[in-house]
């Protein structure tokens, strides 16, 4: 399916959406971002540097990824998670 960018979304340099992904509005993505297919990221949320969010996953909105986050799992509405596996 398409992939689709939300209104006012920031995505950094070397970042990398696949396919069927959904990401909301007033993103920010930075740099070294992955985020793998079929991945929906809500509205307000922050993916640190270097972090990876795998096939599927669901981030809510106003979430905070950490710097070098592995994403396995949904994450909540107003979460912020790190580590590996993000937390």
């Amino acid at each position: 399916g398409d992939t689709v960018i939300g209104k006012n979304t920031k995505i950094d340099r070397f970042v990398h959406i696949a396919h069927n992904s959904k990401v909301g509005d007033d993103c920010v993505i930075v740099s070294g971002a992955l985020l793998c297919g079929s991945v929906t990221i809500g509205n307000n949320t922050w993916i640190g540097p270097s972090s990876s969010i795998m096939n599927g996953v669901k981030v809510g909105n106003n979430c905070v990824v950490g710097m070098g986050s592995m994403v396995v799992k949904d994450v909540p509405d107003g979460t912020t998670v790190k580590g590996v596996p993000a937390k």
